[in-house]
């Protein structure tokens, strides 16, 4: 069986550092030359409309997926923060933001007022003194805060504050799965209870044994004790081990564990050496013991402290550091496999030496070829191993640049078929080179070509300008179709080529609508906007599903069906759409529809015509 189109979309120059063979994560990169204030994350939050906020030396950050708006002291300003190096931020119900700064004590940015209200009372001033503390707002009056010896609540109300100086804390400081006026605390003496009644702040001892780490889990506690990562229920009895503590101690201390994110499957761990992924899915790869749920995959910053991890509603996981800013794991961007490149910045005078990337396929033995732009063929083994070719060789031996790549196709015996903007060619294993079909056959082909199908086992079809071609893969003869049948001519660069069910065959004309051959390819008939209801005339492929056809143009995406010989359904970006230049299309098993796009990717379920998107910050293109 041949494998062509590993990845449908024709991939741009997107520059990666998760590759073939690779650490398994991408991630997004945020600091002070993209808009942060400053590069040390104290504290973040993530609020109920999905802002993310960060506390930083200089200042308290909000980022709303595009841009950074900084809140910083000045004193001619009525309504600023009062401290720049916010230590802990929370959000209230209201939906305020309740930052505590070291250098100016408890500050709250009203969400409506979009000013910031200061609580100048000196106690609260001088237990806000650390950069690690936290914040609790238990209701409309209280608050509780926490720095590394010290416990605090404050009646908002009354503007009294009451503390107390504790044995030392650890990373714990969250309410009670129980009762939310209790709030629970961890450190060497176990997990201790703090509830304020009548004035007074009364302690009670939950758990005896030494806790690490304390947090949320679904309904549970997560802890870190002397047995390892372990789920609690709510009487604090552990139910389930997630790590063991001897597995966890291989890749970080227990002491430099900062921050825990989980979900069902993954667990993260942010410490002072970087980041460690554990993943359930990969427990049986890994071998590990029974008693121990989730199995270490990776690591990854380990020239980073990591201060926080927080998933957003989405699933996206926000990365906070000590002096590189932050970083983001997009969940989306992750069901994707990326092939490491050169890193190069992005900019449009420096296309030429990003290479971008045109065509991408994977053969049989494993190996994905990468067909480039202007430097030839990339092609990746099992290990990440690169080999590059970088010129085609004609029967005189005579050598060519290669040079916009555009298919890269493996028929069903195994040979690798190059299309570019000058030639098809063949790759030679004997050789060990790309060469030019007359080193084959008693013919070439030197035109310049967008696909090459292999609709019938044995027979290649070849695109090329305004020529179709089949090839006997056994014979190795060519059959050329006519180029033009009762005033119906192929145009140039014919970008697409499709196979229906009765035969006929389907050709993309580029700015020239479709051109339709009957099943005994003695008929040729032009299909453009005018007739046919394409919302344009320029296409650039399509992909046929039944009596369906779904059409990319340069202004959306149709569907046109073969029966009523029409467009039926156009889709737009209004409608779900990453961009209207939709540049190649591809049904999968699940019978969703895969588009890339001049801005990302998109997939519409054929069914309920639901359309997702993907890789927004990228540029695709044909």
């Amino acid at each position: 069986m041949f494998l062509n189109s590993y990845i449908f979309v024709i991939l741009s120059f997107l520059v990666l550092q998760i590759g073939y063979c690779q650490s398994e994560h991408q991630l997004d990169h945020f600091y002070i030359n993209d808009g942060l204030s400053e590069n040390s994350i104290f504290s973040m939050e993530i609020d109920t409309k999905g802002t993310i906020w960060l506390g930083t030396l200089n200042g308290l950050n909000k980022f709303n997926g595009k841009k950074f708006t900084s809140y910083k002291p000045n004193v001619n300003t009525n309504g600023s923060i009062v401290g720049n190096n916010v230590t802990a931020i929370k959000e209230d119900t209201h939906g305020n933001i309740w930052a505590l700064t070291k250098n100016g004590g408890l500050n709250k940015f009203d969400i409506d007022k979009k000013r910031f209200f200061h609580f100048n009372h000196q106690p609260l001033i001088n237990f806000s003194d650390e950069s690690r503390s936290k914040i609790l707002v238990q209701n409309d009056s209280l608050l509780w805060l926490k720095k590394k010896n010290g416990i605090g609540v404050y009646n908002i109300k009354t503007n009294q504050f009451q503390s107390k100086i504790d044995a030392q804390f650890t990373h714990g400081f969250i309410r009670s799965n129980k009762s939310n006026t209790t709030i629970l605390t961890s450190g060497k003496f176990g997990i201790k209870a703090y509830k304020f009644d009548q004035n007074r702040l009364i302690t009670t001892i939950k758990y005896t044994k030494p806790i690490y780490y304390l947090d949320h889990y679904n309904d549970n506690y997560i802890v870190i004790n002397d047995q390892g990562i372990v789920l609690f229920d709510k009487e604090f009895t552990a139910i389930e081990t997630l790590v063991l503590y001897n597995e966890l101690e291989q890749h970080c201390n227990v002491s430099q564990i900062n921050s825990l994110a989980i979900n069902s499957n993954h667990l993260w761990i942010g410490a002072k050496n970087g980041i460690h992924f554990f993943s359930k899915e990969k427990h049986q790869i890994h071998k590990i013991t029974p008693k121990s749920t989730f199995a270490y995959c990776s690591s990854s910053l380990s020239e980073h402290s990591i201060t926080n991890l927080k998933y957003d509603t989405y699933g996206n996981l926000w990365i906070g550091t000590q002096s590189f800013g932050f970083y983001l794991y997009n969940k989306q961007k992750n069901q994707f496999n990326f092939i490491s490149r050169n890193k190069t910045a992005l900019n449009a005078s420096l296309i030429r030496q990003i290479n971008p990337v045109c065509a991408i396929s994977k053969s049989t033995d494993n190996k994905v070829w990468v067909g480039t732009k202007n430097k030839g063929i990339e092609v990746y083994d099992k290990k990440g191993t690169l080999t590059n070719y970088t010129h085609v060789f004609n029967k005189k031996g005579k050598k060519e640049p290669i040079i916009n790549v555009r298919e890269i196709f493996q028929d069903s015996k195994q040979h690798i078929w190059i299309a570019t903007e000058h030639f098809i060619g063949k790759f030679n294993a004997v050789t060990n080179q790309i060469e030019t079909l007359d080193c084959f056959y008693d013919w070439e082909w030197p035109y310049k070509s967008y696909c090459i199908k292999e609709f019938s086992t044995g027979k290649l079809t070849l695109t090329g300008a305004n020529a179709i071609g089949e090839v006997d893969l056994n014979t190795g003869k060519l059959t050329l179709l006519p180029t033009k049948i009762d005033k119906v001519a192929l145009q140039k660069d014919i970008r697409d080529i499709a196979l229906d069910d009765s035969q006929n065959l389907w050709v993309v004309q580029n700015k020239f609508g479709l051109i339709k051959i009957d099943k005994n390819r003695t008929t040729y008939k032009r299909l453009l906007k005018s007739s046919s209801g394409f919302s344009d005339n320029k296409i650039y492929a399509l992909e046929i599903d039944g009596d369906n056809i779904w059409v990319a143009t340069n202004s959306g995406l149709n569907l046109f069906s073969i029966s009523k010989n029409k467009v039926i359904k156009t889709f737009f970006e209004e409608d779900g759409l990453s961009s209207n230049i939709v540049y190649s299309v591809k049904i999968n098993d699940d019978k969703n529809l895969w588009m890339s796009t001049s801005k990302g990717v998109s997939q519409l379920n054929t069914t309920t015509h639901k359309i997702t998107t993907y890789l927004l910050d990228e540029f695709f293109f044909r």
